[in-house]
């Protein structure tokens, strides 16, 4: 039996766009649990207990007229978005978006086949770049970066890249070498959809920046604005 440990949660609208109050709310699903909820003044819900995989989530409003509406989403999702009205439409499909990590610690690095020695990034700043050698913007991403490198360990940031994708080792690391990268480099393990969204990773490249105590303080930021992010997190 599958494990109930995951939870969706969003909003219930009108076909104007205005959330709906008390809209009752339940899900369905091969081998999902039978999970209910009830939306809050500003139209929100969370269903808990919810397994991982497909799940078909539904919600009415009763009154003068009885509204219906329902998404196909899965286990772990957040900020869906349920549109109800009196006709009863085709069930959309809102696929599982990665969560924002701002203001969270950083996550642990062993999905990634990294691990800094706590030393080096100790009472230091962290910037992560998720990008993949195959892409071109994130090779260019990465070749800045390098350019970078001596200003930002004077800055106490310690940089680690993170290939996105699955590729092989010998061919990261020739690269690595080939470019002269001189920071951590390392790759998503088991299933990189997954790893990636849970560093709330949407697009490559994709850079992550924290504190001195390696809180999440931007996220998705160009490289550009690099300068601009350390400023802002300086102490």
């Amino acid at each position: 039996m599958a494990i109930a440990n995951l939870s969706v949660s969003g909003v219930v609208v009108d076909d104007k766009n205005q959330p709906v109050a008390g809209a009752s709310i339940y899900c369905s699903g091969d081998g999902q649990s039978h999970s209910q909820a009830v939306s809050d003044t500003e139209g929100k819900f969370t269903l808990k207990n919810i397994c991982a995989g497909k799940v078909r989530i539904s919600a009415n409003k009763s009154g003068a007229a009885r509204s219906y509406g329902s998404i196909e989403t899965e286990g772990g999702a957040t900020d869906v978005r349920i549109v109800i009205g009196q006709t009863s439409s085709s069930v959309r499909y809102e696929p599982r978006r990665p969560l924002s990590l701002l203001g969270r610690p950083l996550p642990d690095m062993k999905d990634l086949n990294l691990r800094p020695p706590p030393g080096e990034i100790e009472g230091k700043r962290v910037l992560v770049c998720f990008w993949d050698m195959e892409q071109r913007p994130s090779r260019h991403c990465t070749t800045q970066l390098v350019k970078q490198a001596e200003l930002l360990k004077s800055k106490g940031v310690v940089v680690v890249v993170v290939q996105a994708s699955k590729v092989e080792q010998d061919a990261l690391d020739k690269y690595v070498k080939e470019h002269n990268v001189p920071f951590s480099a390392g790759m998503v393990q088991g299933d990189a959809e997954k790893v990636r969204c849970a560093w709330g990773v949407r697009r490559l490249p994709w850079l992550i920046l924290t504190d001195k105590d390696h809180l999440i303080v931007a996220q998705g930021f160009n490289l550009g604005d690099l300068d601009n992010q350390l400023e802002r997190s300086s102490p």
